[in-house]
């Protein structure tokens, strides 16, 4: 309630050698004791160009006992627990996974923010600034900024493009009072 830092969890003791952020931390989820944090390269190896992306679970209470989650990804975000399932994005690669394994949808953008209505997924997508490194790798390259609607059961999905915008981080949805589900 103060605003004044309590504690500090770090990934590494990489930063405080060298001065620069190595791991790039996106996004954080909370269940029970635990904290999942996304980062581009588990190793701290970014400045690199190494993208050893993960999700990696911290015990809250005692945040040195970590465990690595999910590995070798692409630079993932959005890590949410819908339905009891580790859901997040991998977001180079526009892939949506439910569980560390299942890839339930794969988008053509730079895909970030999750949300579900408990029915259909909402998927945010981002003008990629990394536009350079998938040359050579993917046949679609999306530009657009914007979030689908997807029903993981049909496969099915409709991006609602938001030209104004160039980067969605996250999605939350709103329900209006008295509105039925």
């Amino acid at each position: 309630n103060t605003g004044k830092i309590v504690e500090k969890i770090q990934m590494s003791g990489k930063y405080d050698r060298l001065q620069l952020e190595q791991h790039h931390i996106n996004d954080l989820a909370i269940s029970g004791d635990s904290l999942f944090v996304s980062c581009f390269s588990v190793g701290g190896h970014c400045p690199k160009g190494v993208y050893d992306g993960g999700i990696i679970e911290f015990n809250i209470e005692n945040p040195e006992q970590k465990h690595l989650v999910v590995r070798d990804l692409w630079m993932p975000h959005s890590p949410r627990f819908i339905g009891g399932d580790l859901c997040f994005a991998e977001s180079q690669r526009g892939h949506l996974y439910k569980t560390n394994t299942s890839i339930i949808g794969s988008f053509h953008g730079f895909t970030r923010g999750i949300a579900h209505d408990g029915q259909y997924f909402y998927v945010g997508q981002s003008e990629n600034r990394y536009f350079d490194r998938l040359k050579g790798i993917a046949n679609n390259i999306s530009l657009n900024a914007g979030f689908y609607l997807f029903d993981e059961e049909s496969k099915a999905a409709k991006l609602f493009p938001m030209p104004t915008l160039r980067q969605i981080h996250a999605l939350v949805i709103f329900k209006e009072k008295g509105a039925k589900k």
